[in-house]
């Protein structure tokens, strides 16, 4: 997806949000994808603490 098409999706944005947003998403990366890991793992456990509870 384009920057134009970003903004067209999204009209209050401006293309220098989303280029900020950008820039702020590949200068921590890995933060971003540790944060996503544990989200994936607190929803596995959540899970399967349902699937013994029924």
């Amino acid at each position: 997806m384009s920057i134009e098409e970003i903004v067209q999706q999204y009209p209050a944005l401006k293309p220098a949000d989303v280029h900020d947003a950008l820039a702020y998403a590949y200068d921590h990366l890995a933060e971003i994808e540790e944060a996503l890991a544990a989200d994936d793992e607190a929803l596995a456990k959540a899970r399967c603490a349902c699937d013994e509870s029924a």
